[in-house]
């Protein structure tokens, strides 16, 4: 069979009104799939992140608890230097340092105003140089400096982000912005600090989060966690009282080694709690439901596929009696509708990826703009939407051949006076 009469078949069947509504059920197939692997994909890849976070290696030791002889009680101790030194040379430990630097600090920038839209910035002290990766420009060299997210959005995430207030890397690079001293000292002081650099924006952080080096950031930021006010009984404030930064951050270097730090930090009689609490039930029901659903899925189209596809061919026994009346083989015949379905298929498929990517981009900014605005990791499964495909055409090719095994046991005269 040639192919110009193959297509002029293959052509002329496409557009029948069972074909149309083949092809819109096959697009709401492809839509519920392919989302189903998208949260699937979400969840793998989260759980993987999350597990491998060094926050989920950061412990805070909050105070040495220490034995009182005389009122046989215990009491707290605040850290002093040789404390902090031991910890520091415990075996494993990365890093130790007051929660001051490791905690993060907003800070307004009337340079990243747009409309209605607040600059504003998460500021955090750069405490190993290793811990960004500089897409663009410089890391931190001199004071004064800052590297920010390379996926930068310089303000709040409320109900929604938008897309055009995202700068690119090249825009904001070696740009000079004006903040506001927070500092106690430096009495509301201007100081001028120049983007140097963009670096990946990194899992579970803000798009609008810069880095600064130590000393910078505690210029720009207060000496204190907060402060308690005594007020007079008019609402004057007439004294505050201002709570120091006291606890210490612990990183340890892996999570196989975080039992053997914090059986050392108790025997130090230091009381510790983690930062990051770890709860990956959520991940995993957002990994076993869409399973489930696809696998239903999966099960029900091969179903009503065959259903679908062998009505339809029942339907046309007198077209297939006219082709092998004509010279044309079981082989031709079976080649002709599988090709007419996958054309079907090819078309269903793009046309739920064009849906998919249009609701996914407006969902991106709206209903999941928190995951974006805090760099979750929400990425199209292209391999997976690949395979699919793959795996479509050959239930497409399986049902077709199929559905033609009863067709075939007729002759062709019964065929042709089929009704």
């Amino acid at each position: 069979m040639s192919f110009k009469d193959q297509f002029f078949i293959v052509r002329n069947r496409l557009f029948e009104k069972k074909n149309i509504i083949l092809l819109i059920v096959l697009t709401i197939i492809f839509l519920i799939l392919i989302t189903c692997l998208t949260i699937i994909q979400f969840s793998i890849n989260n759980k993987n992140e999350i597990s491998n976070l060094a926050d989920g290696r950061t412990y805070k030791i909050v105070h040495e608890v220490v034995d009182d002889d005389v009122n046989n009680t215990l009491r707290d101790v605040d850290f002093d230097d040789e404390q902090i030194e031991k910890i520091k040379n415990l075996e494993h430990v990365d890093l130790v340092v007051n929660e001051k630097y490791y905690l993060e600090s907003r800070i307004e920038v009337s340079a990243f105003d747009k409309g209605s839209e607040k600059g504003v910035l998460t500021l955090k002290a750069l405490l190993n140089k290793d811990d960004i990766k500089i897409k663009t420009g410089t890391n931190l060299e001199n004071k004064y400096e800052l590297v920010c997210s390379d996926i930068f959005y310089p303000h709040e995430f409320e109900d929604r982000i938008y897309s055009d207030l995202f700068i690119p890397s090249n825009e904001f690079l070696d740009k000079e912005i004006k903040v506001i001293s927070s500092n106690e000292d430096l009495d509301e002081k201007e100081i001028t600090l120049k983007i140097v650099g963009s670096y990946e924006n990194k899992y579970m952080e803000t798009a609008n989060t810069c880095y600064t080096d130590m000393e910078t950031y505690d210029q720009i930021t207060s000496k204190y966690m907060g402060w308690i006010g005594s007020y007079d009984e008019y609402g004057n404030l007439i004294e505050k009282e201002y709570n120091e930064y006291t606890d210490y951050f612990v990183v340890i270097d892996s999570k196989e080694n975080i039992p053997f730090v914090l059986e050392k930090l108790r025997e130090m009689n230091m009381e510790y709690y983690p930062y990051f609490y770890t709860d990956y039930s959520f991940l995993y029901s957002l990994f076993l439901v869409p399973l489930f659903i696809g696998l239903v899925v999966i099960i029900l189209t091969f179903s009503i596929l065959y259903s679908f596809i062998s009505k339809k061919n029942t339907s046309r026994l007198n077209n297939i009696g006219i082709l092998k009346a004509i010279g044309y083989d079981e082989k031709d015949i079976i080649g002709l509708n599988f090709k007419e379905n996958v054309i079907l298929i090819i078309a269903s498929y793009i046309i739920s990826l064009l849906i998919y990517f249009i609701v996914l981009n407006y969902l991106t900014y709206t209903f999941l703009a928190e995951i974006t605005y805090n760099n979750f990791i929400l990425n199209v499964p292209y391999l997976l939407i690949i395979i699919l495909l793959i795996l479509f055409i050959f239930i497409i090719y399986l049902i077709t051949k199929l559905s033609f095994k009863k067709i075939f046991n007729y002759s062709i005269q019964e065929l042709l006076i089929t009704k």
